[in-house]
């Protein structure tokens, strides 16, 4: 068949030169201009007019499944003719796409009945030619059309010419299919876009180019060793992304060189390229893209199974392609950076929302406590109780005392409970829970503890520590269930990057550094999508019965610390959670509740009780009342002031209540110094001691009690106060 073809070519060769000694030759313009279509219609009409056929066009293969011919010039021996669009299914140019140049002396129509145009136009000699790309694939065709039968040496000549033509013909469709998919790119550049539009544009660029694999690849690492394929097409079809090492691949020389190709042997050359050998490679190409810095993100590449052609590697659309995805990546991650900044403002919005609500709540409950708790320790004091009003009695206290807890936790959630701070070791702490933790997970779990070989070392509350590391082995223990199942608890000091500390569930930004982290893991059940989002949020749970405060007051403990949670999970293959807490200078230091009961005796003296709740006032005059204490009530924050001002000389200590309305603790305590520097305030609020410490200064306070006390704590509070009234008075 080549043998033949050259035959054919050189005989055209042979006319084409005993023309151009012809001055007037019309082959002159073609030869030495021309290009795209212009080219194609001045090859059109020269055939039409040297060779006096009825029809000659150039078309281009098109159809989604490539069974139509799109003509791009048409002429007839009137001139240039309208372009038109067939199928090639019962024509002879399927067979020049499918097989070669082909040749049909006579009776065309009558041999390919289907094609009805034949018939209708009195077609009855053809001659055609196919165009094709670098591997060889067909783009297109020449085709010459006669309305009489065709003698031998006639036909050979026009299969002579065409041949002799089609490799510039050939090359123009390249050009022209090159410049459509160029505009393409460059029209989706207008589009709004989504992540999709870099799988859109690595099927454009396979298809455009031919070629067995394209891909986008990003770099996923710091140190730009490790990447992602973000789009991957494989023989037209979309293929899952896969993550893969630089080291060993012709990737490696992209980001060295910002350009790779290998145009053949690239298997020879890259022997420990996994991929190339599974997919039987020959060559690749890779360009790297960048962003506005000219910070390298990753390459655009190419993978085929034949030799690639050395016109690929200037083909001005890879480069095109590679700046646009570089474009695409950088709005794509504007994008997600205005979204994360979204999300984390939301978030913010609503823990701080969600923060004031447990607040308040626990304000209101705590005053209502002291009123259960006040009254059920007062009737204990009376004489003659039975003993089943007594069991009753503490029964009221125990319950009272659970509801604190809740709302201590309530606090905690908020990030508003109070944190003794002191140097702690991580590791201590959990080998003293070390019996505790044995019981507290299903005998059905595999405890293992993975300690740090060094102290671990933070400043932190280690009560509300403990109950983190608790709630945190209770939930691993419940997501396994009764099945059999493992988890790690493990400590550490480790270096976070910025882009780690972004994920934690906190609202505040953690600065990159180093951190100790405590992490518990699990092969448990593991969690979707939707109940990630709702984990912390307080009174969610997925169990059949609970309060649902546990990880809710657990990041609220670690806010108060300064710290975060990290959470990874996947459902049916388990959960991480690594709690991170910052070097102890990060940790402020908190007011510490004077609690310790004190030693029985009577009271004497005279303290202002200011409370503008009923019931926690007239628990606390009754307490001070029945120790020997002379009590003045205030039932807000004006009357406390006037009262102050008419027995100032009377008052050895005020018992303050911090939120009232109209006048607060705050503004009441400022009058009252204004009135007596020296004046003794014991401080008495259902809110955190945070809230407390922001509101007054160093020292200012003699002493503060937290809703709901229970009586010795108030009468220890009180005594001190007198105490050191007295030594001083």
């Amino acid at each position: 068949m080549e043998k033949r073809r050259a035959e054919l070519k050189h005989l055209a060769a042979q006319h084409f030169a005993a023309k151009l000694g012809d001055e007037s030759s019309e082959l002159i313009p073609g030869l030495s201009a021309g290009s795209g279509t212009g080219f194609h219609r001045w090859l059109t009409d020269y055939l039409t007019h040297e060779f006096g056929v009825a029809l000659a066009f150039v078309g281009r293969v098109a159809g989604e499944d490539l069974d139509r011919i799109q003509t791009l010039a048409v002429s007839t021996p009137e001139g240039a003719a309208s372009t038109f669009e067939y199928s090639l299914l019962g024509s002879p140019c399927a067979n020049v796409i499918s097989e070669n140049t082909c040749r049909y002396h006579s009776a065309v129509a009558e041999r390919f009945p289907e094609d009805k145009q034949l018939g209708i136009r009195g077609i009855e000699s053809y001659v055609g030619t196919p165009l094709l790309d670098q591997d060889e694939r067909p783009l297109g065709l020449i085709a010459v059309l006669d309305d009489k039968p065709m003698e031998d040496a006639r036909a050979d000549l026009l299969a002579g010419t065409l041949e002799f033509f089609r490799e510039r013909a050939a090359e123009q469709l390249r050009h022209q299919r090159s410049v459509r998919e160029l505009r393409l790119i460059a029209e989706g550049t207008r589009q709004a876009g989504s992540t999709d539009i870099l799988q859109s544009l690595t099927e454009t660029l396979a298809r455009a180019l031919r070629v067995k694999i394209a891909f986008i690849a990003r770099y996923v690492d710091e140190d730009h060793s490790l990447l992602r394929t973000l789009a991957m097409v494989q023989d037209g079809v979309v293929v899952d992304n896969i993550e893969y090492p630089k080291r060993g691949t012709p990737c490696e020389h992209v980001y060295d060189d910002s350009f790779c190709f290998v145009p053949k042997g690239v298997i020879a050359a890259y022997p420990q390229d996994d991929i190339l050998v599974d997919v039987g490679a020959e060559a690749y190409l890779g360009v790297g893209f960048y962003d506005a810095d000219k910070k390298s993100l990753g390459h655009v590449g190419l993978i085929h199974d034949r030799p690639l052609h050395e016109s690929i590697r200037h083909n001005v659309l890879f480069e095109v392609f590679a700046a646009r995805v570089g474009a695409e990546l950088e709005r794509l991650d504007s994008e997600q950076r205005r979204l994360e900044t979204l999300r984390n403002l939301q978030h913010t919005q609503r823990m701080e929302g969600l923060g004031v609500l447990a607040g308040g709540i626990a304000h209101d409950f705590n005053n209502l406590l002291v009123s259960m708790l006040g009254n059920a320790e007062l009737a204990l004091l009376e004489d003659e109780l039975s003993s089943e009003t007594e069991t009753h009695l503490k029964g009221v206290i125990d319950a009272a005392s659970s509801a604190a807890e809740l709302c201590r936790q309530m606090l905690a959630y908020a990030g508003r409970g109070r944190i003794d701070s002191r140097p702690l070791d991580l590791n201590a702490l959990i080998e003293g829970l070390a019996n505790l933790l044995k019981v507290t997970v299903s005998k059905k779990c595999r405890l293992e503890l993975r300690l740090h070989a060094e102290p671990v070392v933070v400043s932190g509350d280690l009560a509300k520590l403990q109950q983190v590391v608790m709630n945190l082995l209770t939930n691993a223990s419940e997501a396994i269930g009764d099945t059999t199942g493992n988890i790690t608890l493990e400590t550490g000091v480790s270096e976070f990057t910025s882009a780690e500390l972004d994920e934690t569930v906190v609202d505040r930004r953690l600065e990159a550094g180093r951190y100790c982290f405590a992490r518990v893991t699990d092969d448990g059940s593991g969690m979707d999508e939707e109940t990630l989002a709702h984990i912390f949020d307080p009174f969610f749970t997925t169990k059949f019965s609970g309060r649902g405060l546990g990880l809710a007051a657990l990041l609220g403990i670690v806010r108060g610390h300064e710290g975060g949670v990290l959470v990874d999970s996947v459902e049916g293959r388990g959960t991480v959670f690594t709690v991170v807490l910052p070097p102890v200078e990060l940790v402020a230091e908190t007011l510490r509740e004077v609690a310790s009961p004190s030693p029985e005796g009577d009271g004497s003296g005279t303290v202002l009780v200011v409370d503008d709740d009923a019931g926690a006032l007239r628990i606390a005059t009754k307490m001070l009342g029945l120790e020997g204490f002379e009590t003045l009530e205030a039932r807000d924050g004006k009357e406390a002031v006037e009262m102050f001002a008419r027995h100032a000389d009377e008052v050895d200590c005020v018992l303050l209540d911090l939120s009232m309305p109209e006048m607060d603790g705050a503004e009441v305590f400022r009058e009252l110094r204004k009135r007596d520097p020296s004046v003794r305030v014991i401080l008495s609020s259902g809110y955190p001691e945070q809230d407390v410490a922001t509101r007054f200064g160093a020292g200012d306070l003699a002493a503060v009690v937290s809703k709901p006390y229970r009586r010795t704590t108030l009468l220890s509070a009180v005594r001190r106060v007198m105490d050191v009234t007295a030594s001083f008075g």
